[in-house]
């Protein structure tokens, strides 16, 4: 499963579903319908992804093969594809042109570029392919993108630096698992990959997470073969090191960093969700969700809110108020930002102001996605200890309403905070 919340409309909220496809609801969850009108594949939306510049244009990939990666055998009468809606999710319509749609290969993952609007998806058991004309169009862009025979692509994201990356997860002949999976990156718009996983070969790589402030930091699930568990790099996949959790192999599937503060990451398992304020140092079981087998999170910061999505247990809600990590040396950079939520339109010389700053301090803005928007100093006001921001990006275009992360970086450590823009 699969939860979104609508950019453009914080009410309109969206699930992603195994066996029933796809919900929506206006009224921020208290109420949904099933919604899967018009696409040719009604069994299961993996993900879904907005178009930035139209509200109300989502684009997903859709198959009639459900639970994948769990479940990887395919069957040859079970295709996917993309669909797209341009009324908020009521109704689909094939946008596969260019996809082998009448082969073997579910859909499982889409995602948007935000920098070209080109939409990126992945077939089980064939590659990613790229659309730069809003769906209109396919083409295959799967350089190096396998294992062996192995190219059950599964999860695609794309970095605020605009690294892709791109998971392979195990390949089933019969019971056995001749290849492993591994986690590729493209640092050329899909056009040639790498494999980043190549000094830690496992069988059954899952979801992943990548520092927003940071692409060489990267977390990455792991389910079965005694292998299960959570891994880490901080040198872009040179070096891999298996986590310690307080259970020991577990089946795990996605890793969750929390884009406010960093060092706060989340792990979902069959056997629970887990909890880390030190990046993954030491965890902590998460309690207070009435189902084991938990599969993703999303974060809804307006509200003070974290979603999960489980296997078959429906979703649960809870309070984002633990995220926030014990005190640590960044405590020392004081900080204040204001008026938060800030109207840019109507601020004091139309600027979200951060104030009592260290020397020599920089400020980079992120969006809540992690895309990096703006880097601001100092020296850009000929002052010290303040900066102020128009609510622009680094092109001079006024960035869309919303929550934005903001990161304070000094010499001597960091401080994160957010804000949201109103328009």
């Amino acid at each position: 499963m699969n939860y979104f919340i609508d950019p453009s409309d914080p009410n309109k909220h969206y699930i992603c579903y195994n066996d029933l496809g796809f919900a929506r609801s206006d009224d921020a969850g208290v109420s949904w319908t099933l919604s899967r009108t018009g696409s040719p594949w009604q069994n299961t939306f993996y993900q879904i992804a907005f178009d930035p510049d139209t509200p109300g244009t989502i684009y997903a990939a859709a198959s009639n093969k459900h639970d994948l990666p769990f479940t990887p055998y395919l069957d040859s009468d079970l295709p996917g594809g993309v669909v797209k809606s341009v009324d908020y999710g009521k109704t689909w319509v094939s946008a596969s042109t260019g996809l082998p749609t009448t082969s073997n290969l579910p859909a499982t993952s889409i995602i948007i570029d935000p920098s070209d609007k080109a939409l990126y998806v992945t077939l089980y058991g064939d590659g990613v392919y790229k659309s730069t004309d809003r769906a209109a169009t396919w083409n295959k862009k799967s350089t190096g993108l396998a294992v062996g025979n192995n190219k059950h692509c599964f999860s695609i994201k794309i970095h605020g630096d605009g690294t892709l990356f791109c998971t392979i997860t195990g390949r089933r002949v019969g019971g056995l698992t001749p290849d492993s999976g591994g986690l590729f990156k493209s640092t050329n718009k899909g056009d040639t990959w790498t494999n980043i996983t190549a000094s830690k070969l496992l069988y059954y790589q899952m979801e992943f997470d990548v520092h927003p402030a940071n692409s060489k930091i990267i977390y990455l699930g792991a389910y079965g073969h005694g292998e299960g568990g959570i891994y880490k790099t901080t040198d872009g996949g040179v070096a891999w090191t298996k986590l310690t959790l307080p259970i020991a192999d577990v089946l795990g599937f996605s890793p969750v960093i929390d884009p406010m503060t960093p060092s706060t990451v989340y792990f979902t398992t069959q056997e629970g969700s887990f909890l880390s304020y030190d990046n993954g140092s030491t965890w902590n079981i998460l309690t207070g969700i009435p189902f084991k087998s938990t599969t993703r999170m999303y974060f809804d910061y307006l509200k003070n809110a974290v979603y999960f999505t489980t296997y078959g247990g429906g979703i649960f809600k809870m309070s984002a108020g633990g995220t926030i990590p014990p005190t640590t040396t960044a405590t020392t950079i004081n900080v204040k930002g204001y008026p938060n939520p800030c109207r840019i339109s109507k601020a004091v010389n139309r600027q979200f102001k951060i104030i009592d700053m260290p020397a020599d301090a920089q400020v980079e803005i992120f969006s809540s996605s992690g895309e990096l928007i703006k880097r601001i100093s100092e020296s850009d006001f000929g002052n010290t200890g303040w900066v102020g921001w128009d609510g622009k990006n680094t092109e001079g275009v006024d960035v869309p309403a919303g929550m934005y992360i903001y990161s304070v970086i000094t010499s001597f450590g960091n401080k994160t905070g957010k804000v949201g823009i109103l328009r």
